[in-house]
């Protein structure tokens, strides 16, 4: 087998107020518009509504696919793809389990 290096760094903010700095996040990654990936329940419970709240009040635009089943199909893969294409977006922000 050929040698390899593989590095996955990560960077893991956690505590109150964590979520306020969403917008700060995404600007030191470089990412202007963020494709939201999360499931209708957590829309419809209004969980979602604290970050899209955060992302509006620095100004960030973003697109949401919630959508999202408990197991994802290629068919999936390939919708998200394209709305990510479509809508020009440059990274992505995963919210639920």
């Amino acid at each position: 087998m050929k040698g390899f290096e593989y590095s996955c760094p990560t960077k893991i903010v956690c505590g109150e107020g964590s979520l306020a700095k969403i917008a700060d996040e995404l600007r030191d990654q470089g990412i202007a518009k963020p494709l939201v990936m999360t499931d209708q329940g957590l829309v419809q419970l209004h969980v979602a509504d604290h970050l899209f709240n955060e992302l509006m009040a620095a100004n960030v635009p973003y697109e949401v696919y919630d959508n999202v089943p408990p197991d994802s199909s290629m068919d999936v893969v390939n919708e998200v793809a394209a709305l990510y294409t479509d809508k020009v977006c440059d990274g992505f922000i995963a919210l639920g389990g």
